[in-house]
């Protein structure tokens, strides 16, 4: 009685229910949409597993470090081109790296959502970036490193998995080292990307007004994508204890880490 009453008010109102779709290609890649056709915009996400647990000791921070990258163009856009294209689109387009996942995402007007998403699948696969690039964006990473030492919150929360996670990757902090980072290059870059970048780590998640079988056609480039998953991981093992750090300030800053069933 609950259902078909819902369906009436439903209908009432021109709100049909929402619908999901899953499409899987053939190396891997997932598309998954829901249909929600009483909103004019969509959300899109690009998820890519990978993110601070997959680095070598030689390789933390590259994750976060492409993330920037992935910006500055594709072989169709160059920076300045990809920039004001997507600040016309007149949403929010932005990216970001955890410890277990890199996201290209956006909420735009639903008219550009296909063409946002064939803009991300170029910055995933065909990325414009080289030397220079680098040498300017390292820049940019090392005054966010400078920048979370001047945050007690944040630079508490990197040393706290340190120590509760020692020598093991999800410990180490997701903007990497500074040496690492300086001594990053393109080559290496692009080398530690072709690795990752495979169809078992890509999903593609959309949301709103939208079309799956358009979608899904729109993601014909990341089906040449390699197939392949992410490697298994190895899970941290937890190191109780207690630790200090003089940091000048108005506040103590306290973190209480502790382990909880998974």
């Amino acid at each position: 009685t609950l259902i078909c009453a819902y369906i009436r008010f439903a209908k009432q109102f021109h709100q049909p229910l929402s619908m999901i779709n899953t499409t899987a290609l053939p190396n891997g890649v997932r598309i998954v949409t829901k249909q929600m056709r009483q909103h004019h915009s969509a959300a899109l996400g690009v998820w890519l597993v990978n993110g601070a647990r997959h680095e070598s000791a030689t390789q933390t921070g590259y994750a976060h470090f492409l993330e920037h990258l992935l910006f500055k163009g594709t072989d169709r856009l160059d920076g300045s081109a990809l920039a004001l294209r997507l600040e016309a689109m007149g949403g929010q387009v932005n990216a970001h790296t955890g410890r277990e996942l890199t996201a290209l995402h956006g909420l735009v007007p639903k008219g550009d959502v296909t063409e946002l998403l064939q803009i991300i699948i170029d910055m995933l696969c065909r990325p414009r970036f080289d030397d220079h690039d680098v040498t300017l964006e390292r820049q940019v990473v090392l005054q966010e490193m400078a920048m979370i030492e001047d945050s007690p919150e944040e630079a508490l929360e990197d040393r706290a998995l340190a120590l509760v996670w020692p020598n093991h990757p999800l410990g180490r902090p997701v903007l990497g080292r500074p040496e690492v980072i300086e001594g990053a290059n393109a080559t290496a870059l692009r080398g530690y990307m072709k690795e990752r970048v495979c169809g078992g780590r890509v999903w593609v998640v959309i949301a709103g007004d939208v079309d799956h079988r358009e979608l899904v056609a729109a993601c014909q480039d990341l089906a040449a994508l390699p197939s392949g998953t992410a490697p298994a991981q190895t899970a941290p093992q937890f190191t109780s204890g207690d630790h200090s750090v003089a940091i000048r300030g108005e506040q103590c800053q306290l973190l209480w880490v502790l382990p909880v069933p998974p």
